[in-house]
């Protein structure tokens, strides 16, 4: 099993190069999406709502992930927070994920889609291969406001946090896919990675 790790900043890309690793045949860990799923956990919920209050859940008793996320992108001490309360349980997922297809004898690529990468050391040292998405700043806030909706002072916001985090794994980077084109230029650019990986 040939264990990749996929990551970098919010919206530059990496979970449409993680689509054309899966095209190609890879199994894919999205840790984006666990990490939703986390949040509506009823131990998680409890937490969030006694640091965060009630605004964070809405009519219907599920968490508000843009409430949230309005809040911890403009408060340091409220991010730290949020990531205490998920990403233990979180990163406990991922390693029995990734246990259990290992104890299986899966002879494949597994890929794990995950922008957080860098904060997790246990991941990290398992990880046999890690890819880099890059895509310019003005790009991704364009993406951000265009595709999701998100205010440009918040998508500010929201780079900026991630700034430092990815200067941690530099030196552990194997590949680096620059997102700087169109969709047809980006999947290029990922089966020439994916093809020299399965060297």
């Amino acid at each position: 099993m040939i264990l990749v790790g996929v990551t970098g900043p919010v919206a530059s890309g990496k979970s449409s190069v993680c689509k054309v690793f899966c095209e190609m045949g890879a199994l894919l860990v999205d840790a984006d999406k666990m990490g939703h799923e986390v949040l509506e956990e009823p131990s998680a919920k409890i937490m969030l709502l006694e640091y965060f209050g009630e605004d964070v859940v809405d009519d219907e008793g599920n968490i508000n992930r843009k409430r949230i996320a309005d809040i911890v992108f403009s408060n340091d001490e409220a991010l730290t927070q949020l990531e205490m309360i998920s990403h233990p349980v979180l990163i406990e997922r991922l390693e029995k994920i990734i246990e259990d297809l290992k104890m299986s004898g899966f002879p494949g690529v597994v890929v794990l889609d995950a922008a957080m990468i860098p904060q997790w050391n246990t991941i990290l040292e398992q990880l046999d291969c890690i890819i880099m998405v890059q895509s310019p700043r003005w790009q991704r806030a364009n993406r951000l406001i265009q595709d999701r909706g998100i205010p440009h002072e918040q998508c500010e916001k929201r780079m900026d946090v991630q700034e430092a985090l990815f200067e941690k794994i530099t030196q552990q980077i194997d590949y680096i896919i620059k997102n700087n084109g169109d969709l047809g230029e980006l999947r290029g650019k990922a089966v020439k990675v994916w093809l020299d990986m399965k060297k």
